[in-house]
């Protein structure tokens, strides 16, 4: 109950209310942090009691969660036509961190994936390893603005038609050229890191236990 009630505050109220110019702005004192904690929490309870949550339902709100974002999407557009304020919500249903179109497609991407039956790949767990690691090289305020907008200067393929591949072709280099530095961190710096301090972290923990037993 307290998740639904969240994803209705911080979520459903904002992404129909904030796209209208003379209707005041809220976010309900969203922060970053919520949307972790509540993504996090969602995760667990599918995870947990989400045992009659099935692929199918997965596919239906990933479905929504997309159609809704590409129909907003359109309809902004529309509405921009006939009043220029609406020119600066042009990807309003697609970038804001509340938009409760993309939390129902992250929803059923994650419900699709829980429940697919993948078999065993090494290489899925390396990649899998490195997705943080991507996250926080792409989408930080040190290289946003120099990756984005002077090295691939993704504005200028806005009214383009190759815009679509040109999309595809910068999400996968991205993916590629983080992964490969995150794997190189985590072969090179962090396990040689951890192989030199364990043992005397080991011996730390030993102690602390034979002082405070647990």
């Amino acid at each position: 109950m307290l998740l639904v009630v969240s994803t209705v505050i911080w979520f459903l109220i904002p992404t129909a209310l904030n796209l209208w110019p003379n209707v005041p702005h809220t976010t309900f004192g969203f922060k970053h942090i919520f949307s972790f904690v509540i993504f996090y929490s969602m995760g667990a309870y599918i995870k947990l009691y989400g045992s009659h949550i099935t692929k199918k339902i997965g596919i239906i709100f990933s479905a929504i969660g997309f159609v809704g974002a590409f129909l907003g999407d359109i309809l902004v557009d529309v509405l921009a036509m006939t009043n220029p304020a609406y020119m600066k919500q042009i990807f309003y249903f697609t970038q804001n961190d509340y938009g409760f179109f993309q939390l129902l497609l992250g929803i059923g991407l994650f419900i699709i994936f829980l429940k697919a039956k993948i078999t065993y790949r090494p290489w899925i767990n390396v990649v899998a390893s490195t997705t943080f690691g991507i996250y926080l090289l792409h989408d930080n305020k040190l290289f946003l603005h120099c990756m984005w907008d002077n090295a691939l200067a993704t504005y200028q393929y806005y009214d383009l038609l190759v815009l679509p591949l040109y999309a595809i072709f910068v999400v996968a280099l991205i993916f590629v050229v983080g992964m490969t530095v995150d794997y190189v961190r985590l072969a090179f710096i962090e396990k040689p890191v951890m192989k030199a301090i364990t043992p005397s972290l080991e011996r730390i923990q030993s102690r602390v236990e034979k002082v405070l037993p647990l």
